[in-house]
């Protein structure tokens, strides 16, 4: 329930925005949580949302990058019922994945000294290859911010549009070098 789930984050420190009905898809709301960041709600009617996942232009992970990992992982494990799970990997010393009822639902990667970046949201999306997309996006004007692979899930890529949107996507690992 969008208005439950807003007034339970709001007690928690977060700001509505916006609230609205698309068209009879689905009830959304805009929030900010007490770093900033901003995120969205969405409640089917009747349409239930990212059916598909993980193949080529869908959604694949969605990512807090927060300052406060403590303030974050309580505050979006009692807005939505998330379990906090530490772990590590390369490049990376320190990971939360969001999990609830055993099914992991996203992440939480602390900002780390020196980065650019303010708390925020990122929404990873699936390609066929990450480097191959940072390399359209430069062609098209854009730009390539940061490219790892993380050998558990795949080859992330932080790119640029021409405008300075800042957007992720997620390919497999490649399977010569890099």
């Amino acid at each position: 329930d969008i208005d439950t789930t807003a007034t339970l984050a709001v007690a928690e420190g977060a700001s509505v925005h916006e609230r609205t009905g698309l068209a009879g898809l689905a009830l959304v709301a805009t929030l900010t949580d007490r770093e900033g960041a901003s995120f969205g709600l969405w409640q089917p009617a009747p349409d239930t949302g990212a059916a598909q996942a993980d193949t080529p232009g869908s959604l694949w992970w969605i990512e807090l990058l927060s300052n406060d990992v403590d303030e974050a992982t309580h505050f979006y494990g009692r807005v939505f019922e998330w379990q906090s799970r530490p772990t590590a990997f390369v490049p990376f010393d320190r990971y939360i994945v969001f999990e609830r009822d055993g099914q992991q639902e996203g992440g939480l990667l602390p900002i780390g000294e020196g980065w650019e970046v303010s708390p925020s949201w990122n929404t990873i999306v699936s390609v066929g290859d990450a480097d191959e997309a940072g390399r359209l996006a430069t062609a098209l004007g854009g730009c390539v911010h940061f490219v790892h692979t993380v050998p558990t899930a795949g080859r992330i890529a932080v790119l640029g549009d021409p405008g300075g949107a800042v957007f992720v996507v997620r390919g497999p690992v490649p399977s010569g070098p890099a």
